[in-house]
Formats: structure tokens, sequence, C-alpha cells
């Protein structure tokens, strides 16, 4: 079970409490955002997003997260495969909930070979 952490942004009169929920739709909304930045001209963002942006995209959604809930406990993950360790992979996870905003760039991959869900239990 998630356990509900305050946030000290207020939004309508209320504060937003953390969920798996709210995470989702702040890791989609924050997504969205990447996915129109233009690359010319936000050099956090490569031509080609998302192949090769997953470290960094997951840090500034960590960071993000932590502007909305400081008390919060993120951790980084890296996954490495290939011979010597030529695929690599990193994402966020709080609790028992893995956070994977650019697990798509994956997409070559047979889809029953990775996690679909934006958000899902650590194990595909």
């Amino acid at each position: 079970m998630v356990r509900m952490l305050t946030n000290t942004r207020m939004l309508n009169q209320g504060i937003i409490l953390f969920t798996i929920e709210t995470a989702r739709e702040e890791a989609n909304r924050f997504r969205k955002i990447l996915e129109t930045c233009d690359p010319s001209t936000t050099y956090l963002v490569p031509h080609g997003f998302p192949v090769m942006s997953c470290k960094l995209c997951s840090m500034l959604l960590s960071f993000h997260f932590l502007q909305l809930w400081p008390e919060l406990e993120l951790k980084g993950v890296t996954g490495v495969t290939g011979k010597n360790g030529a695929i690599t992979h990193f994402w966020l996870e709080v609790e028992n909930y893995v956070i994977d905003i650019t697990g798509d760039q994956y997409n070559i991959i047979n889809a029953s070979m990775t996690c679909s869900p934006l958000i899902s239990t650590p194990r595909c």
C-alpha cells in the first residue's frame, strides 16, 4: 500500500496527496511536456526523444515529483544488458511501483519482453 504524503503545493484550496493515480497523472503530463519541447531550442530534450534520454528525463521527473511531494522517497534504478552492457535503461521506483516515462524507446523489442504500463509493479 502506498502511504499518503502531503504536499506543500495547494490546488483548489486543497493539498495534493501522493497516490499512484496522481503519480500516473503527473508522469503522463510531464511526458507530454517533454514531447512538445523543440530539441533545437530545449537542450535537455534530445532529437529522437525518448531514445537515449531515459536517465536525464527520469532525473527531471524526480525533481518535479519532489517539488510536489518533498517527503517522497524515490529510487533511481539502472538496468544493463547486452554484450559488454551495451544496452542500458534508467527508471524511477516509488515503494513497489516502477515509474518509467521513456520505456517506449525500446519499441523494437518484442512487447512481451517489456513492461507496457507507464507505472507498474517492479516485475514484468
